[in-house]
């Protein structure tokens, strides 16, 4: 029964963060967007990139089973937060940033992923942080 809870419990916290990616990856175009071509060169509309998302959405939820898998479970303080989101959004940027390269992929603007990388470190670790103080408030509640 336990077991069956921490699974949903798993799976709730992936679809949050998936969510968080998704919005971490909204606003990296939007500031890219705004970010003078002259310096920075062109963005390509919005479609172009939904590609890139997809790929983000499902190699980020494959690195963080696989840390969860290492770990056997979740973190247990700030410190590990961080060290989980950053070597997820690490690693995962390094992977991304090969594939565009070795791919050639020159729509995918490379400035868009050092912010993508820069946002999504943000709000992950808000949001892990903040989720964990809401877990902790609950079991104060129900004990």
């Amino acid at each position: 029964m336990i077991q069956k809870k921490y699974r949903i419990a798993t799976l709730i916290l992936a679809s949050l963060e998936s969510l968080v990616t998704l919005l971490s990856f909204l606003t990296a175009y939007l500031v890219r967007a705004h970010l003078p071509s002259s310096y920075f060169g062109q963005v390509f509309p919005f479609e172009s990139y939904i590609g890139l998302l997809v790929v983000i959405l499902v190699l980020w939820n494959v690195l963080f089973a696989l840390i969860r898998l290492r770990k056997q479970g979740l973190a247990q303080d700030w410190f590990e937060v961080i060290q989980e989101v950053s070597l997820t959004v690490f690693a995962g940027t390094v992977l991304i940033s090969a594939a565009i390269f070795v791919l050639k992929y020159e729509f995918i603007s490379r400035p868009f992923i050092a912010i993508f990388a820069v946002v999504n470190f943000l709000f992950l670790c808000a949001f892990r942080v903040y989720a964990k103080a809401g877990v902790s408030q609950f079991t104060h509640i129900l004990d």
